[in-house]
């Protein structure tokens, strides 16, 4: 069986030094997948709200975790504000997309938090990065 606590003290940061031009397409990914396919229906808030808090763990002052707990309230009551207005009330799973928009900007600082730290919320080595980086340029 493994342990998860030797996995976590084997674990090193990459440096995503080389990986600077891509970030901005890579974040546009990852946002992009978790808000904008069927994965957001089928996975939030929990994944949303999981992301957040694994992020909010790196932050190292206070004034940063209340600017990440800002967006989440942000998208938090976009999501009850939705919701009130289900006329229907048919609840989470009915509404669509409800606060997809809203999680947007959370994600995009959960990837930059993650990023800064050496982190990607997707591929941990750098070979499935220099993946990804031939799949862009094959398709420019």
């Amino acid at each position: 069986m493994i342990d998860l606590k030797d996995v976590q003290e084997a674990w090193e940061p990459m440096d995503l030094t080389a990986y600077e031009p891509y970030k901005e397409q890579f974040r546009s990914w990852y946002v992009g997948n978790e808000c904008g396919s069927d994965e957001y229906r089928e996975t939030q808030p929990g994944k949303g709200l999981l992301h957040a808090a694994n992020a909010m763990d790196l932050l190292e002052t206070g004034e940063e975790q209340v600017e990440l707990l800002k967006l989440v309230r942000d998208w938090i009551n976009a999501i009850e504000n939705q919701l009130l207005h289900d006329k229907n009330r048919y609840g989470w799973r009915h509404v669509g997309y409800c606060g997809a928009e809203e999680l947007q900007p959370v994600l995009a600082r959960v990837f930059d938090i993650l990023w800064a730290h050496g982190e990607h919320p997707y591929y941990t080595t750098k070979a499935e990065l220099d993946e990804q980086v031939e799949f862009l340029k094959d398709n420019k």
